[in-house]
């Protein structure tokens, strides 16, 4: 078991519970065989999506150096905030809101979208956050963008409207950072795949 792992269950995370979990790796041990060689050298990273608070603390104990962020819609959300993480009221599909968060914070070493899961929302927040991350952008749950989203997806009722999941315009984005990658472009070192994970690493 992985030092992340044991970590996430302790707080209670859903990243290693069954759902997310696949041929017995979960979201934890992916994230571990790409984050522990900088544990003690990342200050700052970047929830999309609190729900009950539990990735942020798993992340808190993780990163012993670092402050916790998270995004959500829900201002009930700011109620997880403590030592070393802050929480911002908004929407992941405001760029103007993101910027400000990421100018406050001075920039990611990580950003994990655990979201809304709607294409639209991902791509609004990868464009506004691209370019403030140092090290790795991570999205969750990619399975999602196949299906239309509902009101009761968590949060998704604070939403004014949903957009349609639209997997071509995900897949897009893919393409284009595959195709800088393949042209020594964009600052990006590799593109990783994992079941309804991916992560991008600059």
């Amino acid at each position: 078991m992985s030092h992340l792992l044991s970590i996430g269950l302790r707080h209670g995370t859903d990243k290693a519970d069954a759902h997310h979990t696949h041929m017995g790796v979960s979201y934890l041990d992916v994230y571990a065989r790409y984050f522990q060689l900088w544990t003690t050298g990342v200050t700052r990273v970047l929830e999309i999506g609190v729900l009950n608070g539990a990735s942020l603390r798993t992340w808190k104990e993780y990163f012993p150096n670092a402050t916790i962020y998270g995004v959500d819609i829900n201002p009930e959300c700011e109620k997880h905030e403590e030592d070393r993480i802050k929480i911002f009221t908004g929407s992941q599909a405001d760029p103007v809101f993101l910027q400000a968060v990421a100018e406050d914070a001075g920039g990611f070493d990580i950003v994990v979208d655990d979201g809304s899961h709607v294409v639209e929302h991902m791509l609004i927040s990868m464009g506004a956050l691209w370019g403030r991350t140092r090290k790795f952008y991570c999205i969750e749950d990619t399975g999602c963008t196949y299906f239309p989203a509902g009101k009761d997806w968590p949060g998704m009722h604070l939403n004014d409207e949903i957009p349609l999941n639209v997997r071509e315009d995900f897949e897009k984005v893919f393409l284009n950072k595959i195709r800088k990658l393949d042209h020594g472009d964009g600052g990006l070192q590799a593109v990783h795949f994992h079941n309804m994970q991916v992560i991008f690493e600059k």
